[in-house]
């Protein structure tokens, strides 16, 4: 019964050594990204000092995404996707 169960598990641990299909997922490039989020801002006549009040977030924060060195969370990604009138995915700029 013992044996049953190891050539068992052998078995599955070799049907998913064979069948997993390993995951590329794409890299965000965030200084693109960045000067994408200042750009489409621009165009909305929206500015760094109107984000940090509508978002209640510091200037260093809406800098930092200007300039790359961070990214906005979720929840501001998609409040400036709403505000911006584009679709979430649209601010993001992927590393080719």
């Amino acid at each position: 019964m013992r044996k049953m169960m190891m050539i068992s598990i052998m078995i599955v641990k070799v049907i998913l050594m064979t069948t997993f299909v390993p995951f590329n997922y794409p890299q965000i490039d965030m200084i693109k990204t960045g000067e994408n989020i200042r750009s489409l801002c621009e165009e909305n006549n929206l500015s760094a000092c109107a984000i940090e009040r509508l978002f209640n977030i510091s200037n260093q924060s809406v800098y930092n995404w200007f300039s790359g060195k961070s990214l906005p969370s979720l929840d501001n990604l998609l409040a400036l996707s709403s505000l911006l009138n584009v679709h979430m995915e649209e601010l993001l700029v992927y590393s080719a």
